[in-house]
């Protein structure tokens, strides 16, 4: 680059600065600030079955206490870190869910598929099967987060995308006892039946913002294994911590 080009560059820099796709301040260069900065998986060792965090010096993918008791019942679950006020990807999560900013569904679903390759290298192309919003819920809106998603982490992984389920009915946001939240989406999935070919003897992978208590993905995974799937794991943006971080805009 010339001098002149430089110069010009640099003008145009201090006049149009980059910004933030999550929160828009202002950047030195393309992507986002240092508080939002996404890292292809955190440092953190996370149980291999429902993503915590494992206490220091446990192998990464170890089951974790509470799945050595109680499984979610899936294969994996991969995720990008922790739904906390300490973290950056609880404002992206918001920020794509609530705020309308559908074009964050891009960076994130890059990030997935760079967390799930390094995890599985040697691994087939992935069978991704989003978690459907409502159809009432998808018109209020205007996208179904989890299907952007998996598009883009389909584009990356040189995976299929498969819309193998629909929600039949409307749930509200997870409640706080776990009884509830099984109730809430017990039956509020179905299978679409021409995609039971997809399915059959497959390893699938269900696509996701964030785990709650796991239910919605229980129930994801029973529909998915009636309908021939072998096994059924997750991929799922951050994983809400109990305890450290209020709930109820996480839902849906």
């Amino acid at each position: 680059m010339d001098v002149s080009n430089r110069i010009v560059e640099g003008f145009l820099r201090a006049v149009f600065p980059e910004a933030c796709p999550v929160c828009g301040t202002g950047c030195d260069g393309p992507g986002p600030c240092g508080r939002h900065r996404l890292k292809p998986s955190d440092d953190k060792s996370r149980c291999g079955r429902c993503a915590a965090e494992l206490p220091r010096g446990i192998p990464d993918g170890q089951r974790c206490a509470a799945c050595a008791r109680r499984s979610l019942r899936l294969g994996t679950v991969l995720t990008l870190g922790d739904y906390s006020e300490r973290s950056p990807l609880r404002d992206w999560v918001l920020a794509l869910k609530h705020g309308g900013r559908r074009g964050l569904a891009q960076p994130l679903g890059v990030e997935l598929a760079r967390r799930w390759r390094a995890r599985f290298p040697e691994a087939e192309s992935p069978l991704l099967v989003p978690v459907p919003l409502h159809f009432l819920r998808r018109i209020e809106r205007g996208y179904d987060q989890a299907h952007l998603l998996a598009t883009h982490l389909a584009a990356e992984a040189n995976g299929t995308l498969c819309r193998a389920l629909r929600r039949q009915r409307w749930t509200a946001p997870q409640g706080s006892a776990l009884e509830s939240r099984e109730a809430n989406v017990s039956g509020a999935f179905q299978l679409r039946t021409k995609h039971i070919t997809q399915l059959k003897g497959r390893l699938v992978w269900l696509v996701d913002d964030v785990l709650t208590s796991g239910a919605t993905l229980r129930a994801c995974a029973r529909v998915l294994r009636k309908g021939g799937a072998r096994q059924v794991s997750a991929l799922v943006l951050a994983r809400a911590v109990r305890g450290k971080e209020p709930l109820d805009r996480v839902g849906g």
